[in-house]
C-alpha cells in the first residue's frame, strides 16, 4: 500500500476509532487489547476492531487448531502479496498468533475464544500510535 494512502487509511480509522472491516469493540474488549498491544509491541493503540467466526460444536479441537493457524496463514499472505513486513510474530498454544507490523502501525491477535458456550476464532485488531 502506498505510504499517502495508508496514511489517509489510518487517520480515518483513527478519527473513527474502529478499524475498517471489523466490529467495534467494547470497553472491556479495547483495555485488552491495549494492554496486549503494548506489552507486544511498546506501542499504545489509537483504534480498535475485531472479528469473530464461529466455530462449529461438531469441529474437534485439533481442526480448531489447525483453522486457528490457518487464519493466521491468511493473514501473514496478505502482507506478506501487499509487501508489508511482519516485525514481530508470536504463535501461540492455541495455534493463533500475535503479530505487530511496524510498517503499517498495526497489532493483531489471532485466538480461539469460548465465549457463553460457543466457541469462535478471533481477531483482535489495533492501530498504533
Amino acid at each position: 500500500m502506498r505510504p499517502a494512502m495508508l496514511a489517509l487509511l489510518l487517520a480515518s480509522a483513527a478519527a473513527a476509532q474502529t478499524i475498517p472491516d471489523t466490529q467495534s469493540a467494547t470497553a472491556v474488549q479495547k483495555m485488552s487489547i491495549s494492554r496486549n498491544a503494548k506489552l507486544f509491541t511498546g506501542r499504545t493503540c489509537t483504534a480498535w476492531g475485531i472479528t469473530t467466526t464461529p466455530v462449529p460444536d461438531d469441529v474437534p479441537d485439533a481442526l480448531r487448531k489447525q483453522t486457528t493457524t490457518a487464519a493466521v496463514k491468511d493473514i501473514l499472505n496478505q502482507y506478506a502479496q501487499a509487501g508489508v513486513k511482519v516485525t514481530t510474530l508470536r504463535w501461540t498454544a492455541d495455534g493463533g498468533a500475535e503479530l505487530y507490523m511496524k510498517e503499517d502501525g498495526r497489532y493483531r491477535h489471532v485466538t480461539a475464544l469460548n465465549e457463553r458456550g460457543q466457541r469462535y476464532t478471533v481477531m483482535f485488531s489495533c492501530l498504533l500510535k
